[in-house]
């Protein structure tokens, strides 16, 4: 039951945009990570200027960041 609630949360959330602003390097690669598993489209920002003009110059669904 477990694997099937996986694959049906990955197939709703592949074809979303995510941009993710995290300023610390590890965090970011191991939270990656796990986001490449549900999502085909990852933009990575080190940090808020960066994440902001991504931000301006794209289109997400999710823009997730640390405070």
């Amino acid at each position: 039951m477990e694997n099937a609630n996986i694959k049906m949360l990955q197939h709703k959330t592949k074809k979303l945009r995510i941009l993710y602003v995290e300023d610390v390097l590890d965090s970011r690669q191991q939270v990656t990570q796990i986001f490449e598993l549900l999502f085909d489209s990852i933009t990575l920002a080190a940090d808020g200027l960066e994440g902001l003009k991504l931000y301006e110059e794209n289109e997400f669904d999710i823009v997730i960041t640390d405070i």
